[in-house]
């Protein structure tokens, strides 16, 4: 199977679907195309970038073995501009699954990026991306038919010709890796993920759990109550070889605390980027141990975001940032319901990095 998977795809775009979309978009036709033109080896990319992911290649072989797939787009691509066909019925269905497997939360930014690129509005790029997503699938469909392609076949294909695609995307759209969509279904499923790719987390978080558990059964030791029977629980100030501390005020039942102070952190991401940075672990040590020793503490994680630019591209692009680190957080241990995201906050004047941060607040 030689022919190119690009060409198949960039073919359908003609001059006179041009025209209807631009007509039914209410765009400039020039802006349209040059739309097109880019989110055709985007969506296309980004295939073939996750190509080499068992779980996005296995989700992506069943989607071509869908019977709702459109064949006949590919004679009659100008369909899917009819009615309510990007939004609603079966082609729509799938892209839309396509569109969500590849860049998942990240899709209002991908599509930011794009209206940015061709000059045509959000929803416009938006629509766009619709309409190439049925496309895409029935062209490759039509590959794996044609050339009897089972799963390692198809990725093979997709990887060979990666080069290929990724050479056609726009200079100034931007890097496709940053745009999609690195995480998993499930906070659960992040977690298992950084634990089995050994990542920079657990490296250093191991040992510190076992420091602080070997603590703690320290403390509890020398300071509990000695009647096997009673909870661990220290219930007035210890009286053998202490002095008196009639000062201090009468515990309570919260749990002991073995930091007085909570932290905060800030986590720096690169400009335009939300990918968790590699020091991101040393950053959050702090947080992560304080929250693992005190129970009863929350933590609440706001991404920042400076004025320039567009101010929904910068707000998304901040919530993004702040949903990575919760992640993180989540993946370190810490139970999601003690995790609060706020909405993202405009950055003062100061240093450039102080608008690609987030800031993690334990209270």
């Amino acid at each position: 199977m030689t022919d190119s998977i690009l060409s198949s795809l960039t073919d359908l775009i003609t001059p006179s679907l041009l025209s209807q979309a631009a007509s039914v978009f209410g765009e400039n036709p020039d802006a349209v195309g040059k739309g097109l033109s880019a989110a055709m080896p985007l969506l296309l990319g980004g295939i073939a970038e996750k190509a080499s992911t068992p779980s996005f290649a296995s989700t992506l072989f069943g989607m071509l073995q869908d019977p709702k797939i459109d064949t006949g787009l590919l004679n009659n691509a100008a369909s899917l501009l009819a009615g309510n066909a990007l939004s609603s019925g079966p082609s729509a269905s799938l892209g839309g699954s396509l569109l969500s497997a590849l860049f998942g939360s990240n899709q209002n930014m991908v599509a930011g990026a794009l209206a940015k690129f061709a000059g045509v509005s959000p929803a416009t790029a938006s629509s766009l991306m619709k309409f190439g997503a049925p496309l895409a699938l029935s062209v490759l469909n039509n590959k794996v038919r044609s050339g009897q392609l089972d799963l390692s076949s198809l990725v093979r294909l997709l990887t060979n010709q990666k080069s290929e695609i990724t050479a056609a995307l726009p200079a100034g759209l931007g890097n496709i890796s940053n745009m999609l969509d690195r995480g998993t279904a499930a906070a659960a499923a992040t977690a298992t993920a950084a634990k089995d790719t050994g990542s920079s987390i657990w490296r250093w978080l191991l040992p510190l759990l076992l420091l602080l558990g070997a603590l703690w059964l320290l403390m509890q030791f020398m300071g509990g109550d000695k009647d096997a029977e009673q909870p661990v629980q220290i219930e007035r100030p210890a009286q053998v070889e202490r002095p008196a501390a009639p000062e201090l005020p009468a515990p309570t039942e919260q749990p002991a605390q073995i930091s007085s102070s909570a932290p905060s952190a800030n986590v720096y991401f690169e400009s335009g980027s939300a990918i968790v940075p590699a020091d991101a672990s040393t950053a959050l040590s702090e947080v992560v141990s304080y929250m693992l020793a005190n129970p009863g503490s929350m933590a609440s994680i706001a991404g920042y975001h400076d004025r320039t630019g567009s101010a929904d591209l910068n707000e998304e692009l901040a919530k993004d940032r702040a949903i990575k680190v919760q992640e993180a957080l989540i993946a370190a241990g810490i139970d999601p319901s003690r995790l609060e995201l706020n909405e993202p906050l405009i950055s003062g004047a100061g240093m450039a990095d102080e608008a690609r941060r987030v800031e993690v607040i334990v209270r």
